[in-house]
């Protein structure tokens, strides 16, 4: 992204300064007389609806093109920074789920020609503006989130916030694939912006910009929560009113979190009648939830919603033999998915162990659908049940296991050649009995025993990257064995990733260290667990965090091996272990 020629666009606002001379252009400039043509002199029947700053038209090309006619229709100034900040987004940035434009008018006529999307916005189909609302069954529904969150987190990788992501924004085409519109209140991400005056639609702008004037990408985040939302429910922000001052966030959130479903979900889409379905929503309206997190620092980055969505594809179903299983499926077929798909067939296809997911087939290569099939495992993700709504607490045994379970199936792993590359509580899959094991190898890497290290692009989740691997490009067994530290903290503080300390946001490694070096380890634990009245589970918790002490240090050499990891848990819950083995 040529970031500087973005910024110049909010500086050079001059009336005497031409579009084409603040930027070059790339797309052809439109007579006024043929727009007219193509609107019919801008008839009202071609109107297509109007915001604030701009009017919007249909019209038709002598070439059989249909168009899309943005005409601005505030004061001079205004509407020329806007017109350059839409056009330099537009030109620079083509994307399947961003609209595409096809040129402009002259400066005298300040105007965008953008393609025409047919089945128009997606809060018309889930408003009252059109009866048929009911009719966007609910694979479409997650299908436009993923669409809309491709788009966003294309933007935020560069540098972009949108400001103004709404379900008036969000356009469907004739295939109801999602683009993303609208970009005349975007602003670099990189740079510190204090509003004069609050950008974006109410019901879906950030509480926090509201209150302190200052955008980030955690803003959109929180529109796209709401949006989420609205999705499960069939029913638009404006419809919503809020009591005591409650944000629309707030109220949400709190439904979500109450699971008042029946307040919450269209009962059209599916929720009672169909337990698939009922799962994904929830999952959606859980993400949601840490969408529309205050402050800002506990949202997800958008990079993360998207992992989330792989997450749930993931759905049920049944065998002719009886045997249930979980369906993957790739939404998009790209050269990053087919590689990922490849990938995990491939290494999974040649490992059985009882802590593995077990793979039962996959859609062939050559498909248009790309889905593998594994069997299907009742209890769900570790993180669900550490950072979700589950209602029961894991205690501390089940945990232990767990950590052992895994260990077990890295042990292998790494026995076998393989490193996972993406080893996190969401990619530990616990059954009826809560044994724990090990899914999501798309990212993992064939490792010879003749190789110390491997050079590769970091991959991963950002949390739970070795340090080392991330600023090097070298990946070893060793880059397991930190991520593995990190679900060890995890286990034992039922705390996320990241986690606020004071008014700052801090990784959990980095929390938890400190605690541990400042002899304040009672600080990390989850009170709930029990550790302070059961001086042997304190013990093992003690023995736990020291261990996990060990997997992240730096350099990558202090830490021990996966073998020496599962032979000290193993210790640590038969009463008998020693650290100096290991160090």
């Amino acid at each position: 992204m040529r970031f500087d020629l973005f910024q110049c666009c909010f500086t050079s606002t001059s009336s005497h300064t031409s579009a084409k001379d603040a930027i070059k252009l790339k797309w052809p400039i439109f007579p006024y007389s043929e727009l007219c043509k193509a609107t019919n002199d801008f008839d009202r029947c071609n109107y297509l609806g109007s915001g604030d700053l701009v009017t919007m038209y249909y019209g038709k090309l002598n070439n059989g093109c249909e168009i899309a006619i943005q005409c601005f229709h505030e004061e001079k100034r205004l509407t020329f920074q806007q017109f350059i900040n839409e056009t330099w987004i537009l030109s620079y940035m083509p994307h399947q789920n961003l609209v595409s434009i096809y040129g402009h008018a002259s400066d005298e006529e300040p105007m965008l020609v953008l393609e025409y999307i047919s089945n128009g916005t997606l809060a018309a189909r889930l408003g009252c503006d059109i009866a048929e609302s009911s009719a966007l069954p609910w694979h479409t529904r997650l299908d436009i989130a993923i669409d809309t969150a491709n788009a966003l987190s294309y933007l935020h990788r560069n540098g972009i916030i949108h400001c103004n992501v709404t379900s008036s924004n969000i356009l469907l085409d004739k295939n109801f694939c999602a683009k993303v519109s609208n970009f005349l209140s975007s602003r670099p991400a990189n740079a510190a912006h204090v509003a004069n005056g609050i950008i974006g639609t109410c019901g879906y702008v950030d509480p926090k910009y509201m209150q302190y004037g200052r955008l980030s990408v955690k803003s959109d985040i929180y529109s796209f929560g709401v949006v989420l939302c609205e999705l499960i429910s069939s029913k638009l922000v404006r419809y919503r009113e809020g009591d005591d001052g409650d944000s629309v966030g707030t109220l949400l959130s709190n439904k979500i979190k109450n699971q008042a479903w029946e307040e919450l979900v269209d009962p059209k889409l599916g929720f009672q009648s169909d337990l698939t379905i009922k799962r994904m929503i929830i999952a959606v309206a859980e993400l949601a939830t840490r969408c529309l997190q205050c402050p800002q620092e506990l949202r997800p980055d958008m990079t993360q919603v998207y992992i989330s969505y792989d997450a749930m594809l993931l759905v049920t179903g049944k065998l002719q033999d009886g045997r249930k299983v979980a369906v993957k499926r790739f939404h998009e077929v790209t050269d990053k998915t087919i590689k990922h798909f490849m990938n995990e067939v491939g290494i999974l296809s040649g490992l059985r162990h009882q802590n593995l997911i077990l793979l039962y087939g996959c859609s062939p290569p050559d498909s248009n659908e790309h889905l593998i099939v594994y069997e299907y495992i009742s209890h769900g993700a570790l993180s669900k049940h550490l950072h979700g709504s589950f209602g029961s607490i894991l205690p501390w045994l089940t945990r232990l296991n767990i950590a052992i379970d895994t260990a077990t199936a890295l042990v292998y792993l790494h026995d076998s050649g393989i490193i996972h590359r993406d080893v996190k509580p969401s990619n530990i899959i616990l059954d009826e009995n809560f044994t724990a094991k090990v899914g999501d190898f798309g990212l993992s890497r064939s490792f010879p025993d003749f190789l110390t290290h491997v050079s590769t692009i970091p991959v991963g989740t950002r949390a739970y990257i070795d340090p080392e691997y991330y600023q090097s490009g070298k990946v070893s067994v060793k880059s397991d064995v930190y991520s593995f530290g990190v679900v060890l903290f995890e286990l034992i503080s039922s705390k996320p990733p990241s986690v606020m300390e004071g008014k700052e946001r801090v990784s959990l490694v980095h929390f938890a260290m400190d605690k541990i070096l400042n002899k304040a380890l009672e600080e990390l634990l989850d009170p709930r667990l029990g550790f302070d009245s059961d001086d042997s589970n304190m013990e093992m918790v003690t023995a736990v965090a020291e261990l996990a002490f060990q997997c992240v240090q730096c350099p990558k050499e202090l830490r021990p091996s996966m073998n020496q990891v599962l032979e000290t848990l193993e210790g640590i819950k038969k009463g008998i272990w020693l650290f100096n083995q290991i160090t």
